[in-house]
C-alpha cells in the first residue's frame, strides 16, 4: 500500500535507478518488519489525527512480517542477480563483436599486402654531442657503474636469503627442541 507509487513510477526511469529504487524499498519493507507491534497512527499527528476521526487507526498498521521482508529482500536479490547477468552477456557479447571485426580487418590488411611486407624505416636516433673520447669515457663509466650495482644487488640479495635461512633455522630448531624436550643443547651456528 505504501510502496505502490514507488513501484508504478519505475517504468519510467533508468535500469540502475530502478535498482536503487528497489533496493530503498526492500530496506523500507525491512525497516517497517522492525517497527514491531506500532499501529499506523503511531505515526500520525494529532494535528493529522483530527482531520480523520471517523477512521478507525488502531486496526491499520504498517508492520510487515519478518518472510514478507524476507521474500521482498530475496525478490531483489535474484533480480539484481539477473540484471547483472544479463549485463555481463551483452558485454560479452560486444567484445566478442569487436574481436571478430578486428579479426576480419586484420585479415583484410594481410591479404592486402600479400606478400610485399614493407619495412618501417628505423628511427634514427637523437644527435650525440661531444667527442669520441667524451662518449667513450661515459660509456665506460656506465658500464662500470653498472656492474657494481648488479654484483652489490647479488651481494645483497645473498645476504638476506642467508639470514632468512638462518632465522628459518634458529626457529624451527627452538620449535623442534621444545618438542622434544631437549633444552640444553645450544642452537646450530
Amino acid at each position: 500500500l505504501l510502496l505502490g507509487p514507488i513501484f508504478c513510477f519505475q517504468r519510467t526511469i533508468t535500469p540502475m535507478a530502478r535498482l536503487t529504487g528497489t533496493a530503498v524499498a526492500a530496506f523500507v519493507l525491512l525497516a517497517l518488519s522492525n517497527i514491531g507491534n506500532a499501529p499506523a497512527h503511531a505515526f500520525i499527528t494529532p494535528s493529522l489525527s483530527s482531520f480523520s476521526k471517523n477512521v478507525d487507526h488502531t486496526t491499520t498498521s504498517l508492520r510487515v512480517t519478518a518472510e514478507e521482508s524476507a521474500k521482498a529482500l530475496s525478490d531483489y536479490m535474484a533480480k539484481a542477480h539477473e540484471e547483472k547477468l544479463r549485463a555481463v552477456k551483452d558485454a560479452e557479447e560486444r567484445k566478442a563483436a569487436e574481436i571478430q571485426a578486428l579479426k576480419k580487418e586484420l585479415a583484410e590488411l594481410k591479404a592486402a599486402q600479400g606478400s610485399s611486407i614493407v619495412l618501417a624505416p628505423a628511427a634514427s636516433s637523437p644527435p650525440v654531442e661531444g667527442s669520441v673520447e667524451e662518449l667513450q669515457a661515459k660509456l665506460a663509466s656506465y658500464q662500470k657503474f653498472l656492474s657494481e650495482y648488479i654484483v652489490n644487488a647479488q651481494e645483497q640479495k645473498l645476504l638476506a636469503v642467508k639470514a632468512a635461512e638462518k632465522s628459518v633455522e634458529m626457529k624451527f630448531s627452538e620449535k623442534l627442541k621444545l618438542l622434544t624436550g631437549d633444552v640444553a643443547t645450544p642452537p646450530p651456528a
